[in-house]
Formats: structure tokens, C-alpha cells, sequence
């Protein structure tokens, strides 16, 4: 059997990606979440990506003005 070596930041992201998606899981499980709950949290994440993304396009853009 081959075994892969799998750096560590992938196992860093695959771990934080799994623990964000139980987020709401646990929240409707355990911690009595409705539905407008949830859908505050999935907007909230995707202006977090969002701005994210647009930091990295911004530092990408500065980068290539300078080569």
C-alpha cells in the first residue's frame, strides 16, 4: 500500500474546513438554532471569503505592477 504525504497546511485547511461545517450542525443540534440563524452565519461566511478574496486580488494586482 502507498501511503501520500500530505503537507501540512493542507491538513491544516481539511481540518478547518470540516470544523467550520459542523459549526452549524452543532448550532442546530445542541444550541437550538433556527433557520435565520443559519443563514445569518452562511451570509456572515461569505463576506469573510469575500473579503478575503478581494485582499488577495489586491495584493496579487500590486504584485504584478511591479514585475
Amino acid at each position: 500500500m502507498h501511503t501520500i504525504a500530505i503537507p501540512i497546511h493542507d491538513r491544516i485547511a481539511l481540518a478547518l474546513l470540516v470544523a467550520v461545517n459542523l459549526i452549524p450542525i452543532v448550532g442546530v443540534l445542541w444550541l437550538d438554532w433556527d433557520l435565520a440563524s443559519i443563514i445569518i452565519l452562511y451570509w456572515l461566511e461569505n463576506l469573510v471569503i469575500g473579503f478575503y478574496t478581494i485582499l488577495k486580488m489586491l495584493h496579487r494586482r500590486a504584485h504584478q505592477a511591479h514585475d
